[in-house]
C-alpha cells in the first residue's frame, strides 16, 4: 500500500514537471514566432560586421528578455561576446555552457525560480539546445547581479561589478573588497571610487582582470552602434551628436516600422 501511493505521488510529480517545462517551452515558442523579422532587426541595429552571421540569429530574443528584464543591452550583448562570441554550442573547460556560459549550478538556481522541476543533466542539453533559455537565465542572472548593486551611484563602477561578479561569483568580488556584507560592498565603493576599485582589483584572478578588459571594450561598441543608429533612425545621416539616445529598440514589428527617418512636411 506504502509502495503504491508512493508510485502515484511520484507520477503526479512527474507529470507535473513534465506539464510546466511544456507550457514554458510553449511559451518561449510563440514568443519568439513573433518577433521581427532578423533582416530588418540587422538593417535597424547595425551589428559590427564580425558579428552579423554569427549574432543576428540571436538577437530578437537577445532583445526581448533583456527589455523585459530591465537589464543594460550593451552589457548583456558583451557578456555573450566574451563569453561565447555568439557561439549556442561553446562548452568551457569548467564546465559552463552556451551563449551566456552559464555554469549548470548558476542556471539551476535561475530556472528554479520559474518554478519548473528539471534534472542537472536535462538542464546541461538544454542550455546548449536551446538557445534562447540559455538567454533567459542568463539575462536573469544579469538582472540579479545590478539588483544587488542598485545602489552604487557611479553607473561605469556598477556595471563593472556586475561584470566581474558574472565572472568571478559574488564571494570572490567580497574578498577582494575585504568585505563580509553587501553593505560594506557598496559603502566602499561609493566612497572610495574608481582609484580603490582600481586597486582592489588587483585582487582578484588574471582571468577576471582580463574578462573585464574584453567585456568592457566590447560594451563600449555595442553601446556607440546603439546610440549612433538611434541617431540614425531619428534623425538621418545629419543627425546632430548632442541628440539623446533611447531604448533602441522594442520588441514588435511595428515599432520598428516607426524607426523610420522624419519627412519634410
Amino acid at each position: 500500500m506504502i509502495v503504491t501511493c508512493f508510485l502515484i505521488v511520484m507520477n503526479n510529480r512527474l507529470i507535473s514537471s513534465c506539464l510546466a517545462l511544456f507550457f514554458f517551452c510553449f511559451i518561449v515558442f510563440t514568443a519568439s514566432t513573433s518577433q521581427p523579422s532578423t533582416e530588418l532587426i540587422v538593417k535597424s541595429f547595425p551589428l559590427p560586421e564580425e558579428d552579423i552571421e554569427r549574432a543576428s540569429e540571436y538577437i530578437p530574443y537577445i532583445l526581448k528578455h533583456t527589455n523585459n528584464h530591465n537589464v543594460s543591452l550593451p552589457l548583456v550583448l558583451a557578456v555573450i561576446k566574451a563569453e561565447s562570441n555568439f557561439n549556442p554550442d561553446a562548452r568551457s573547460p569548467k564546465g559552463a555552457l552556451g551563449l551566456m556560459q552559464l555554469m549548470p549550478e548558476t542556471a539551476m538556481d535561475e530556472y528554479e525560480k520559474l518554478n519548473i522541476s528539471v534534472s542537472k543533466e536535462q538542464l546541461k542539453k538544454q542550455l546548449i539546445n536551446q538557445p534562447e533559455l540559455n538567454v533567459i537565465l542568463g539575462v536573469k542572472f544579469l538582472q540579479h547581479l545590478e539588483e544587488r548593486y542598485a545602489d552604487i551611484a557611479d553607473p561605469t563602477l556598477r556595471r563593472q561589478l556586475v561584470t566581474i561578479s558574472y565572472n568571478a561569483g559574488f564571494r570572490k568580488v567580497k574578498l577582494s573588497l575585504k568585505c563580509k556584507s553587501n553593505s560594506c560592498v557598496k559603502l566602499r565603493v561609493n566612497m572610495f571610487g574608481h582609484e580603490y576599485f582600481e586597486r582592489v582589483m588587483r585582487n582578484l584572478p588574471v582571468e577576471t582582470r582580463n574578462y573585464l578588459v574584453v567585456v568592457n571594450r566590447a560594451y563600449k561598441t555595442y553601446a556607440d552602434l546603439l546610440a549612433s543608429s538611434d541617431r540614425k533612425q531619428k534623425f538621418g545621416n545629419n543627425c546632430p551628436e548632442e541628440a539623446a539616445p533611447t531604448n533602441l529598440l522594442t520588441m514588435s514589428e511595428q515599432s520598428f516600422k516607426r524607426l523610420s527617418c522624419p519627412t519634410n512636411g
